[in-house]
């Protein structure tokens, strides 16, 4: 009865206790995978191997009755260029097969559902593949930067921050995780999280140079006469005009549009906690309203 038992797990290739090795691989990838252990495994015994017969050679040269007056060595150049240099050597063997099974673990679902039905496959079977590889792959979500975003959203909505675009509490970030929950895919998500994150980065540093400027305006209340409407609002239209001209200049993506843009606001923070109502940009400031 075991003999057959074990016939039988030996078939249909299922995995036992304490199992030594992998099953047999199903899939390319699954082979790629299983293949790259074995040259990792390769580098690994020739490094224990070489390791132990230093140990050992160094245990058994250097006893202390047959060396008993050891030499006064502290440096020891030529081993310590080769100790930098081989494990480079060896790690680069592995990252080059490493690279091409990951990428080509991205590629593999969009090949796969390119090919042409298989002949020794029913057309339900096929169907059923084309349907498993239709559907959007599971997401791994970036917990981390995620949970800092909703509590940097949430300081601003405690603030009643006019950069929120006038949403209530909880919506903006109900809006931006609906977004990223709604990602056909990994890179997409990945996208839209750094879209959102500098676009979050810019409305709180818009929010800190308003912050700012009321400061100013509190100790200088001279500059609210000079204002032809609410300094709040045409402050914050100070600050989205000087987006309109880096948008202005072309050749720049997106990304480098926000970051110059943080830049910038950075920039006026600085200089109106430095100069106060004597900044460059409030004399700008009054200069455009007037």
């Amino acid at each position: 009865m075991i003999v057959l038992k074990r016939l039988f797990l030996y078939m249909v290739d299922v995995a036992e206790p304490w199992q030594l090795g992998s099953q047999d691989a199903a899939t390319p990838i699954m082979q790629g995978i299983i293949d790259l252990h074995h040259d990792i495994f390769f580098f690994l015994i020739l490094i224990l191997v070489f390791v132990l017969w230093i140990l050992v050679r160094a245990l058994w040269h250097f006893h202390y009755k047959k060396n008993a007056i050891p030499q006064r060595i502290v440096h020891g150049t030529t081993i310590e260029i080769l100790r930098t240099i081989f494990p480079s050597i060896i790690s680069m063997f592995i990252a080059i097969p490493s690279f091409a099974l990951l990428y080509s673990m991205d590629a593999a679902p969009l090949v796969e559902a390119a090919l042409p039905p298989s002949p020794c496959c029913s057309s339900s079977e096929d169907s059923f593949g084309l349907r498993v590889l239709s559907e959007p792959w599971p997401i791994t979500p970036d917990l981390g930067l995620e949970s800092s975003m909703k509590n940097r959203i949430l300081i601003l909505e405690a603030k009643n921050s006019p950069f929120l675009l006038g949403k209530e509490k909880g919506q903006y970030w109900g809006e931006i995780k609906e977004s990223l929950h709604n990602s056909p895919h990994q890179k997409e998500y990945f996208r839209l999280l750094d879209f959102e994150n500098r676009d979050l980065q810019i409305r709180e540093r818009k929010h800190s140079c308003l912050e700012v400027f009321r400061e100013v305006l509190f100790r200088n209340p001279y500059l609210e006469e000079r204002a032809a409407y609410s300094l709040q609002e045409a402050f914050c239209d100070f600050l989205n005009e000087r987006r309109e001209e880096l948008d202005s200049n072309p050749g720049s993506s997106p990304a480098e549009m926000d970051r110059l843009e943080i830049r910038s606001l950075d920039q006026v923070e600085k200089d109106l906690l430095r100069r106060g109502d004597e900044s460059i940009y409030i004399k700008q400031f009054f200069l455009n309203g007037d």
